[in-house]
């Protein structure tokens, strides 16, 4: 027997509805695709400047290590001081939010902590296209110079300092030039791998690099590496 009209209509109607349904579900599949590769590339282009940022940092410290050295001091144990001050220190700050800014994201977190020879950053995208919070990343990186593990040759003595000569008496020429400093004394400070000339200054009892060019070498020859 034929399908009356009435019959064939009321079979159309569940078959309509399923085809929009199944058509909406292949829009909205689309879109969180859509939706989640962007936001993926989102978080890459975040871990990429967070990366950039923590090697900008660690390279600046290791740039600026002739300057930090160059007042000497009296300890090995110093050395870690000169190099970072403290456990979150702000040394290349600058270096780090510039290469953040260049790969499209803002520092918002910086930390240099010369104990663990680690800098810490976190960045946050300065765009982002989908909707909700902006895509985050942070990064670790080392500078490779353990200032924290530096020590002097153990067999070098500091020498007794030469006693203070007394006044000439009157009746000599006070034109005579005054007595000629101490020489400096040479020994090796060891840093981890790396070795460094200086020198003990007899007036002060302070060690400074025996050649400022060294410690450009030193520089030079660092290589920062992502840790994290």
């Amino acid at each position: 027997m034929a399908a009356r009209p009435a019959d064939a209509e009321r079979g159309s109607g569940p078959v309509t509805a399923l085809l929009v349904m199944a058509v909406l579900a292949l829009l909205l599949g689309a879109g969180f695709v859509a939706l989640g590769s962007v936001a993926g590339a989102e978080g890459g282009r975040a871990q990429q400047a967070a990366d950039a940022a923590a090697l900008a940092g660690a390279q600046s410290v290791v740039d600026d290590l002739p300057r930090s050295l160059a007042p000497g001091f009296r300890r090995a144990s110093e050395v870690a001081d000169l190099v970072g001050g403290g456990r979150c220190a702000q040394q290349g700050r600058v270096e780090a939010a510039r290469l953040a800014t260049a790969n499209g994201a803002s520092l918002t977190g910086y930390c240099w902590d010369v104990r663990r020879d680690e800098v810490s950053v976190e960045v946050v995208a300065r765009t982002t296209d989908v909707s909700g919070p902006p895509a985050r990343a942070g990064a670790e990186a080392a500078t490779t110079f353990a200032a924290d593990d530096c020590a002097l040759d153990p067999s070098f003595v500091v020498p007794t300092p030469t006693p203070t000569p007394t006044a000439p008496p009157a009746d000599e020429d006070d034109d005579a030039p005054p007595p000629p400093p101490p020489p400096p004394v040479i020994t090796v400070l060891t840093c981890g791998d790396e070795r460094v000339d200086v020198r003990l200054d007899l007036l002060d009892l302070r060690f400074r690099p025996d050649d400022p060019a060294q410690l450009v070498a030193l520089a030079e020859r660092l290589r920062p590496r992502l840790t994290g």
